[in-house]
């Protein structure tokens, strides 16, 4: 892996990216520890590097007048309904941009039409275990988007087998338990985010 691509990468972890949604100190100590991991190889960039992977996701949301919408993916692997997001590949130079490539494979939206906003900085910054020999834990850096209306889904995805619009304040059964614990916390996130943007 180029110098160049590994500081790109190790750039979306740097406090600077993280205090803007104002993350926690315990999130931003396991994305200091990433940075490091990153440097030395304890962190794989790609799933053949080793078991411990960085990876990069994207929660996409939509507002009525009262409300937040999520789109969800049901991943085969799991059973379960989560947001958009999976292992970097080789040609993702940043991690705002693996999430916004795994946001357009997954449910068929661009982040670059009209109406559609990436965060600048992650939402989240957490490690989770997997469980497997090849893959042992997931260190995945959370970013959000949002569209003007709930638009249609779709995916190219194998891993997916359905996508779909939930309410915020009724997800379905099957949701992970991490992001229905979580989600509150997030949507309150992309808040910050979404008015340092119009007040700027």
């Amino acid at each position: 892996m180029t110098t160049e691509r590994l500081r790109g990468l190790a750039s979306g972890l740097a406090p600077a990216a993280l205090t803007a949604a104002g993350l926690p100190p315990d999130e931003a100590g396991i994305a200091h520890a990433a940075q490091a991991d990153l440097a030395t190889g304890a962190l794989a960039v790609t799933r053949n590097d080793g078991a411990r992977h960085l990876t990069a996701s994207c929660l996409l949301l939509t507002r009525s007048a009262s409300t937040w919408s999520v789109a969800l993916a049901l991943h085969a692997a799991s059973s379960q309904w989560r947001q958009f997001g999976g292992h970097l590949e080789a040609e993702d130079l940043s991690l705002r941009g693996a999430a916004v490539r795994e946001l357009q494979e997954e449910s068929q939206i661009d982040a670059e039409a009209a109406g559609t906003w990436v965060s600048p900085s992650p939402v989240a910054v957490r490690e989770f275990p997997v469980g497997t020999t090849a893959c042992a834990s997931h260190l995945d850096v959370l970013f959000a988007a949002t569209t003007e209306s709930s638009r249609g889904l779709d995916t190219a995805d194998d891993g997916i087998t359905e996508v779909a619009w939930w309410s915020a304040d009724d997800l379905p059964a099957g949701v992970a338990d991490d992001l229905r614990h979580d989600l509150p916390l997030l949507l309150t996130r992309v808040e910050r985010l979404r008015n340092a943007r119009c007040c700027r």
